[in-house]
């Protein structure tokens, strides 16, 4: 439930920061980027600090450059893979949102 609540007030947080932009697309991209750091703590570091992976995967989709699709592919890649698969089958997809 605390998930949800802290999903729910950084999706607010993102619509807005981005403004204008589509609000739902603002929205997804905050809870895949959650998700991702999520999963990545979950399957390979405790004490990987999900909101710091969280906000670099914000303002890398949200940033300049085209990015904004690419947090829903990793989201769609992982979401479906054993942590022990993850980091083979998903390096193009998550490069530079998780590690």
């Amino acid at each position: 439930m605390r998930s949800a609540i802290f999903v729910f007030f950084a999706s607010i947080a993102t619509l807005a920061l981005t403004g204008c932009s589509d609000p739902i697309q603002a929205i997804d991209q905050s809870v895949d980027c959650h998700d991702i750091c999520t999963r990545y703590r979950d399957c390979y570091d405790a004490n990987y600090n999900v909101d710091a992976c969280r906000s670099r995967c914000e303002n890398y989709v949200h940033g300049d450059g085209g990015h904004g699709d690419q947090a829903n592919q990793c989201d769609m890649c992982l979401d479906p893979r054993s942590c022990t698969t993850v980091a083979f089958a998903c390096g193009s997809q998550c490069v530079n949102i998780i590690p």
